[in-house]
């Protein structure tokens, strides 16, 4: 996960289809960035609820943009098109690989159903 940003970096730095989560976890709200621009609270899943208000407590909050989770399959193809995977095996772990990874250190500690299952993001995706 990446570190906290103010309210104006994350609104600076969220792309277009990702999804920013809050610091309060009473009262945890998640923005994402729409094709025009706009920014909309949203479910964890992404679905938008309503505009994004810049009251108080909304600007007075701490924010993290979530990773964009790919697929074993696709972790794979971009490996194969010279991309930096990451394997993310546990909450704020992350296993960098690279097709000249050698893999029997790291691999040997998961089963092929936590590689398959798991979450990969892969640098530079949006």
């Amino acid at each position: 996960m990446s570190e906290w940003l103010s309210t104006g970096e994350m609104i600076d730095q969220l792309k277009v289809g990702e999804i920013a989560r809050n610091d309060n976890d009473s009262n945890t709200i998640f923005v994402k960035k729409s094709k025009t621009g706009s920014f909309y609270k949203c479910f964890e899943n992404g679905v938008a609820r309503e505009s994004v208000f810049l009251v108080g407590s909304f600007v007075d909050s701490k924010w993290r943009i979530l990773p964009k989770y790919a697929t074993f399959g696709e972790a794979m193809i971009s490996l194969s098109g010279n991309k930096m995977v990451y394997f993310h095996p546990k909450k704020n772990e992350s296993i960098s690989v690279n097709k000249y990874s050698t893999l029997q250190g790291w691999l040997s500690n998961y089963t092929w159903e936590q590689l398959i299952e798991g979450n990969w993001t892969i640098e530079g995706d949006n």
